[in-house]
């Protein structure tokens, strides 16, 4: 009798759908574990992302964008606003500010930017700047500080009623930690007569309830009484920064004069005391008037909702969501308790959540304001009477502030526990297909259907597109430092570095790299096996390549088996030629360059005895 051979089984499968991003231990065979510059755009096939525009440069680091109408950048320790096509010479607009988060919002006609108090008019063409006064009147405690610059001296003297009891030299000196000015006693106090002292370079200190040292742009003060006169030779005397509660003015003064001290049982109208390593005047104001200019607050986020401007400020002491004067961009003033509560007022809310603000967007008519942990939901008054209703779910992570942007229906941004949709009422993770690598800083904007976002991990940039279309991610290269993305006409803009380019652009030159990965294929029987044939179905443009790689039992070595070149654009069904191996699982890998279209991946796998 001749010997029987047992034929071994064969399998064979098509694919001919394949869905995104997949960074889990365990996936359909129809997902990509990994992989670069592919996309969904064209599901069920797979294709390569479409190629990006040139870079067009800025001679700065790019702050704000809107669109591409209005780019708003650093350069030269100066901020500057561009308006692409009206503005002849860029617009210098101030000083820029380490650590402040520039606000570029549109309202109406007006393009607005905080916390320049800046508006540039795009049907005017005109642009001009808002700034508020205001007084430090009667019975407000002002404390003025009075420093000295060099080797100069301030010598001052004390009364008491008509007795002088102390006199004395200071000098300044400024802490090499904090930069902080204070002043130091030169001598010990002696008794000497009544004098009126020079004094070269001064500093004057006013403190008080609802000073915001970060606000104030100018200074003036006038009418003091007899007792004390302090002349300051320049109009406009600099401003020095300060903290929260005061700031500082520095100015020349001619002449010092302390007449003495007056005293009545009513107010006190000049005394001396020593605070803090500083001289200190403390001036109960009797008639006396101190005004200061601000610009509006910089506030951490900015958006317009129903002809209003609505911000948020969190510094540790404040913790508030505001609203601007209806169909003003600038008026931020809060009428006071006597006031009547106007339709059109301005208004200011406090919250009671801890931490700060990490981010603000619109839903619907609703402004939202976001910290990590509790999302504040506004709902807008027509009588003014806004109420800000507290919205439980993931918030926006700290850093990841733009990462905020709506594709297709849905509000989309980065939280802690990873990128969430939120439909207003509550959140839903939508991100569990990027595995549970932990990414932050995250960017991101919106193309139709598309949610676009760069993020960091560690000191590399990934940028993850989600299709909400279908629910699929796919991972792309990014181009260098990703800091903002907008759109405009239909195309994503990104800031990258020093310049922005077009996220994607049909007369793009950018010739497409790629690669996908799959994950293991094989777990589904236990036995051994041999991948015997593959055939691939396959568009490639002229001159494209397309390469298939192999990888068996996770062993880390990928085989090269196919090397494939476009020549003729139509589907076109490929053999690649494999040597059997036997193995446990496999992992397959194709890389290229150039447009392609994947339609199908058909293999036939042996089943092998399992020693």
């Amino acid at each position: 009798m001749m010997p029987y051979i047992e034929e071994t089984d064969k399998s064979r499968s098509y694919i001919n759908e394949f869905r995104g991003y997949n960074h889990r231990s365990v996936i359909s065979e129809k997902e990509i574990y990994d992989g670069y510059n592919v996309t969904s755009d064209e599901y069920p096939l797979l294709t390569a992302r479409a190629p990006r525009g040139d870079i067009r440069t800025v001679p700065g680091r790019i702050l704000g964008m809107l669109g591409d109408e209005a780019i708003l950048y650093t350069k030269d320790g100066r901020v500057w606003f561009r308006y692409v096509g009206r503005l002849d010479d860029d617009e210098d607009i101030g000083a820029y500010i380490e650590g402040v988060n520039y606000q570029m919002v549109r309202m109406g006609a007006n393009i607005v930017v905080y916390p320049n108090s800046f508006a540039y008019n795009t049907s005017t063409g005109k642009s001009e700047r808002r700034e508020h006064t205001y007084t430090v009147g009667e019975f407000k405690l002002v404390n003025c500080v009075v420093f000295s610059s060099g080797d100069n001296v301030i010598e001052v003297t004390k009364r008491e009623g008509d007795a002088l009891i102390a006199s004395g030299e200071y000098y300044l000196s400024v802490n090499s930690d904090t930069g902080e000015p204070s002043i130091k006693q030169r001598t010990n106090w002696l008794v000497t007569g009544d004098r009126t002292v020079n004094a070269a370079q001064v500093y004057i200190k006013v403190s008080g309830a609802g000073v915001y040292a970060d606000e104030v742009t100018s200074f003036d003060m006038h009418s003091f009484p007899e007792t004390l006169k302090i002349q300051l030779n320049t109009s406009a005397p600099s401003l020095i920064s300060g903290k929260s509660g005061y700031f500082l003015v520095q100015g020349i003064m001619d002449t010092l004069l302390v007449e003495g001290y007056y005293h009545d049982n009513a107010d006190h109208f000049l005394q001396f005391e020593k605070y803090d390593g500083s001289l200190v005047y403390s001036y109960l104001n009797s008639g006396a008037v101190i005004e200061y200019t601000v610009s509006t607050r910089a506030f951490d986020y900015l958006i317009e909702c129903k002809n209003r401007l609505w911000g948020c400020l969190w510094d540790g002491r404040i913790n508030e969501i505001y609203c601007s004067r209806l169909g003003s961009w600038s008026d931020f003033s809060i009428p006071s308790a006597e006031d009547a509560i106007l339709a059109d007022s301005p208004a200011v809310i406090s919250v009671g959540s801890a931490g700060p603000f990490t981010g603000a967007c619109l839903v619907g008519d609703n402004p939202v304001f976001f910290k990590e942990d509790i999302i504040h939901k506004v709902y807008v008054s027509s009588t003014g009477a806004h109420q800000v209703y507290n919205v439980t779910g993931r918030g926006v992570a700290l850093g990841s502030g733009r990462s905020i942007a709506r594709a297709g229906d849905m509000i989309i941004y980065h939280s802690r526990g990873g990128f969430v949709a939120f439909d207003g009422s509550g959140t839903t993770l939508i991100s569990e297909d990027l595995g549970s690598l932990k990414y932050t800083g995250a960017v991101a904007g919106a193309q139709g259907e598309k949610y676009v976002a760069y993020c960091k991990r560690g000191g590399d940039g990934y940028i993850f597109t989600y299709d909400t279309r279908y629910g699929f991610w796919h991972r792309e290269l990014a181009p260098g430092e990703v800091s903002l993305m907008t759109e405009q006409g239909g195309a994503l803009l990104m800031a990258v570095n020093d310049g922005y380019l077009a996220y994607s652009s049909e007369d793009g030159s950018e010739v497409v790299d790629y690669m996908l990965e799959t994950g293991e294929i094989g777990f589904s029987t236990p036995d051994r096996k041999y991948i015997c044939r593959m055939d691939i179905r396959v568009l490639l443009d002229f001159k494209s390549r397309f390469n298939v790689w192999i990888q068996y039992d996770t062993d880390g070595v990928w085989r090269e088996l196919e090397r494939l070149v476009g020549i003729n654009p139509v589907p076109k069904t490929e053999t690649v030629h494999i040597m059997p191996v036997r193995c446990d699982h496999f992992k397959l890998k194709v890389t290229g360059k150039g447009k392609f279209k994947l339609y199908g991946i058909a293999r036939v796998l042996e089943s092998s005895e399992d020693y």
